[in-house]
């Protein structure tokens, strides 16, 4: 299982049937809407409500927004029925995630780390696009972009960052409004479905940047880096695990003066954060991830 946390699955059908089959169940979970009244992050907000029981939820205009506040009647249907469970093993794409588990009402069960995977060796292949300068490209990526991606970040950073030096180029969906309120010297690129064009962004970038405030273990950081770019990344939830000290930076969640500094320094540096340095580190998050979900299985297979 992966995503079925909200509409998707009965759940007493579910169990009862995994139950009474005798069926080991496999859960990788990419958020924390499983033990949760109904939220898929928490930590933006600081809040605590999951570990007892939810209600009074500060998020309900989020993540399908609701009037009425049904998180606590939902937190403990949760934790009824998964509870009832025989034989369920956990999966979670990051440590953060995996450290909320053990402290969550599923603490009973067996817990694994295994980080996304993609196939790098498609991110190696050279693309060029035409971005018509010779300046640091500052690069962004999200399906959607929004104030939990931190597009308020690369605003500032779009008028901090000397024009003549930097381009800053955002790659996602966004309204018409939103495009037309950023700053001029901000370039946006609708989302793309041409590979292509989008790895070609990755590879022409001097430093790609995730400043999202509420995340589990994005995926754009290991494209960014199997393309041969350095990022600079906010210490939110499992961003941080994607790099090391010679492929990237971390940044406090928030600080938009250590965020600048950072992509200063990485752009300016690219005899520490080299390229061979952040294709060493792709390696890690390669297609082999898949190999560790086929031993999990054929281990609770036996």
């Amino acid at each position: 299982m992966h995503m079925v946390n909200v509409w998707m699955l009965n759940f007493p059908l579910f169990v009862n049937y995994v139950n009474n089959k005798h069926i080991p169940l496999v859960w990788t979970m990419h958020d924390c809407r499983a033990f949760t009244g109904r939220c898929a992050y928490f930590d933006e907000i600081g809040c605590e409500r999951w570990k007892n029981g939810c209600g009074s939820c500060p998020q309900k205009s989020l993540y399908w927004p609701s009037k009425i506040d049904r998180s606590a009647w939902q937190w403990k249907f949760r934790n009824k029925w998964l509870n009832k469970i025989k034989q369920l093993h956990i999966v979670t794409p990051s440590q953060w995630l995996a450290g909320f588990v053990h402290d969550s009402f599923l603490k009973n069960y067996p817990v694994s780390v295994i980080y996304n995977g993609i196939d790098i060796e498609k991110f190696r292949l050279r693309h060029v696009v035409d971005s018509q300068s010779n300046r640091k490209v500052i690069l962004g990526v999200a399906a959607i972009w929004e104030y939990r991606k931190g597009i308020q970040f690369f605003e500032r950073l779009s008028i901090d960052l000397p024009s003549e030096q930097y381009q800053v180029v955002l790659i996602g969906g966004m309204s018409e409004n939103d495009r037309n309120s950023l700053p001029l010297s901000l370039k946006t690129i609708q989302s793309t479905t041409n590979l292509d064009e989008l790895i070609g962004w990755y590879q022409r970038a001097s430093v790609f940047v995730n400043p999202t405030l509420a995340d589990n273990f994005p995926t754009t950081n290991i494209e960014a880096l199997a393309s041969g770019t350095p990022v600079v990344t906010f210490q939110t939830g499992g961003s941080a695990e994607s790099i090391d000290e010679t492929s990237g930076v971390t940044v406090t969640k928030g600080d938009y003066d250590g965020l600048l500094q950072a992509v200063i320094q990485v752009s300016e540096h690219p005899e520490i954060y080299t390229k061979e340095n952040c294709l060493k580190r792709a390696k890690y998050f390669s297609v082999k991830q898949f190999d560790k979900y086929v031993d999990l299985y054929e281990c609770l297979f036996r």
